[in-house]
């Protein structure tokens, strides 16, 4: 029904994949993964030959290429940052024969940092994208994408009223984001901060900000750490993290109490799904 995102059982989950005109939102509480979760995507997509554009309020490019070269690699991502991998042979090696892998999936991943940008001026830049890199189809939809966006917060309020509200700003932003997906048939991957609610309670009620990022989103999910219960049940080997798919309106959805495993190993740079 729609790309594949590189977790397969997640796509299963949400309807297909990311499906035209979609907005499909992960939360999570700060460091848990949500970035590595989207880059994670983006190069699946890449590998693919599927361009991708990244929207990035919290990193800078080099800092988000510096994981990616980690995931590709597989050499630890702190030798990376250090510079350490070009004193030892063995990862000079890895680095040399993966050159060319490397310079075809950064080409297709365009990374923007987007910190203190309007959101007009964030549309502005998707537009340009669209038509400079991704192009459209006789219809007037754009050709196979993904937009990312990483993560939804308050930054420059230029395009909004002084007198409106935190959550209404929230509301407003994710609400452009819902137009334009629908307006160009793409699909877009978004995440959210989780409140202190989303340490333990698994609902759709513990996004922060505002409740219209729900109501916009054709599916939400939850990234989590799984809790010391979880793991005495489902034992780390399977996954330390978990993903659960609160709210879709595709597919068949969760039962309560379900989840896919999640395999941390952010020290490579790479978030891997285990089983459901």
């Amino acid at each position: 029904a729609g790309i594949s995102s590189g977790f397969p059982y997640w796509d299963y989950y949400i309807g297909g994949g990311y499906r035209r005109g979609t907005v499909n939102v992960v939360g999570a509480r700060p460091k848990v993964g949500k970035s590595f979760f989207c880059l994670k995507s983006a190069h699946h997509l890449a590998m693919n030959g599927i361009p991708v554009l990244y929207l990035d309020t919290e990193l800078i490019r080099e800092i988000q290429m510096d994981r990616l070269l980690s995931m590709i690699t597989q050499i630890p991502l702190t030798d990376i940052e250090t510079g350490k991998c070009f004193k030892n042979s063995s990862d000079a090696a890895k680095l040399n024969d993966s050159k060319a892998m490397i310079k075809d999936v950064s080409s297709h991943i365009m990374h923007y940092n987007i910190g203190g940008c309007s959101i007009k001026s964030v549309l502005s830049i998707a537009r340009r994208w669209l038509t400079k890199h991704v192009g459209f189809t006789p219809t007037g939809a754009a050709k196979p994408c993904l937009v990312i966006y990483d993560y939804i917060k308050l930054m420059d309020s230029g395009d909004v009223k002084s007198n409106m509200q935190e959550y209404q700003m929230l509301g407003f932003l994710i609400t452009a984001f819902h137009n334009f997906a629908t307006k160009y048939e793409i699909p877009i991957l978004a995440t959210v901060q989780l409140n202190r609610d989303g340490v333990e309670r698994e609902g759709g009620e513990v996004i922060s900000g505002s409740d219209r990022i729900l109501w916009l989103s054709s599916n939400f999910t939850i990234l989590k750490a799984k809790l010391d219960t979880d793991l005495s049940e489902d034992p780390p080997i399977n996954g330390t993290k978990k993903l659960i798919v609160t709210d879709t309106r595709f597919g068949s959805g969760m039962i309560r109490g379900d989840y896919i495993n999640v395999i941390d190993n952010l020290k490579n740079g790479t978030l891997t799904e285990g089983k459901p």
